[in-house]
């Protein structure tokens, strides 16, 4: 709560963040929406990411970093998977370019 209310957005910020989160989780459980899963995953590491370096510091209530370093290294890990995914992607962007 103390993150959140730092960058002043509790409650809801925290609970429609959760819900973004479990909603990546089973995107990502799915193999056929699991690209759209590391998409989302990506973007809301980012947004953690740039939240302690931008607004609230790498160490939070004497964490260490800890919170920080778990954002890099999901961040990593859905980078990684992008990586793996990479062909879906560019099946992916073709479907959108054809569609325009």
């Amino acid at each position: 709560m103390h993150i959140f209310t730092q960058l002043g957005v509790e409650p809801w910020g925290r609970i429609s963040l959760g819900i973004l989160e479990l909603i990546a989780i089973v995107l990502l459980w799915v193999s056929s929406t699991s690209h759209y899963g590391t998409l989302a995953a990506l973007g809301l590491m980012l947004g953690a990411i740039a939240s302690h370096v931008f607004l609230l510091g790498i160490v939070v209530l004497n964490d260490g970093g800890k919170l920080f370093i778990l954002a890099v290294i999901s961040f990593l890990a859905a980078l990684l998977l992008a990586y793996y995914q990479r062909e879906e992607f560019k099946l992916l962007a073709a479907k959108l370019v054809i569609r325009r």
